[in-house]
């Protein structure tokens, strides 16, 4: 995805998200249906701000985001 055509809107970030590990620290592997999904991303697009607010990313800068 490194030609992204995709231009957000205001002060919204297009964010892909990384895949989840399989295995833990401790070595524990984690199955499919137990995963949740991830929240840590990099960021390869993002709006302008809203009036007198900028956004503090920039590309592939990596992220957490929130579930919702």
């Amino acid at each position: 995805m490194s030609n992204i055509k995709i231009k957000p809107l205001h002060d919204y970030v297009f964010i892909e998200a990384k895949a989840s590990e399989n295995i833990t620290a401790s070595g524990i592997i984690i199955l499919d249906s137990a995963k949740e999904k991830s929240q840590k991303g990099k960021v390869l697009a993002f709006g302008n701000g809203i009036e007198n607010k900028k956004i503090n990313v920039s590309i592939n800068d990596n992220v957490l985001y929130g579930k919702y």
